[in-house]
C-alpha cells in the first residue's frame, strides 16, 4: 500500500512539473509587447538604421626624405694653420734657430696655405646623403555612428524612434525619442 501512495504522489508531482514546463515553453516574456511582471511596455523592433556623422580628426604623420649635399674638408683656416707651422719649421731650420726667420717663415707659410685653400687645391669634396624627417598633422574624416533610427511595433501600432544604442529585438517603451 505504501508503494502505491509513493507512485501516485510521484506521478502527480511529475505531471505538475511537466504542465508548468509546457505552459512556459514557446513564450518569450516580450512576445506580447508587455512585461506583465513589472508593468513596463516593450516594443518589438522591426528595423534599425545607424545614423552616421562625419567626424574630423588629425593624425600626426612622419614624412622623411633624403638630401644630397657636398662636404668640403680642409678649409682655409686649416690650410693657413698647417702652412704657418710648416713655414715656421723651415724658417727655423734655415736661420739656425734665430727668432726673426722663424716668425717670418710662419707668416709666409700661413699666407701660402691660405692661398692654396682659396684656389681649392687643398680641399677634398665628399658627397653624403642626409636623411631628414618632420612630423605633420594630416586631416582625416571618418563616419561614426551617433545614434540609431529604430522602427518598431507596440500595441499594434508602428512607430519610429531614435536611440543612442542598438536595441536588439526589443526595447523598453519610453526610453527613446519619437520622430514626429
Amino acid at each position: 500500500m505504501n508503494s502505491k501512495i509513493r507512485i501516485g504522489f510521484t506521478t502527480v508531482v511529475l505531471s505538475a512539473v511537466a504542465a508548468t514546463a509546457q505552459a512556459g515553453s514557446g513564450r518569450d516574456r516580450h512576445d506580447h509587447d508587455h512585461d506583465y511582471d513589472r508593468g513596463r511596455g516593450y516594443a518589438k523592433v522591426l528595423h534599425v538604421d545607424p545614423i552616421l556623422e562625419q567626424v574630423h580628426y588629425s593624425v600626426p604623420v612622419e614624412q622623411c626624405w633624403d638630401e644630397h649635399r657636398e662636404v668640403r674638408r680642409g678649409g682655409s683656416e686649416g690650410a693657413a694653420i698647417v702652412g704657418g707651422v710648416l713655414g715656421a719649421v723651415i724658417g727655423n731650420n734655415a736661420s739656425g734657430g734665430r727668432g726673426v726667420a722663424t716668425v717670418g717663415g710662419a707668416l709666409l707659410g700661413a699666407v701660402i696655405g691660405n692661398e692654396v685653400a682659396r684656389d681649392g687645391r687643398g680641399n677634398r669634396v665628399r658627397h653624403e646623403v642626409v636623411r631628414r624627417c618632420e612630423v605633420r598633422d594630416e586631416d582625416r574624416w571618418e563616419d561614426r555612428v551617433v545614434a540609431y533610427r529604430v522602427t518598431y511595433v507596440y500595441n499594434g501600432r508602428r512607430d519610429v524612434t531614435r536611440l543612442a544604442y542598438d536595441p536588439g529585438r526589443y526595447f523598453e517603451i519610453g526610453r527613446g525619442r519619437r520622430y514626429g
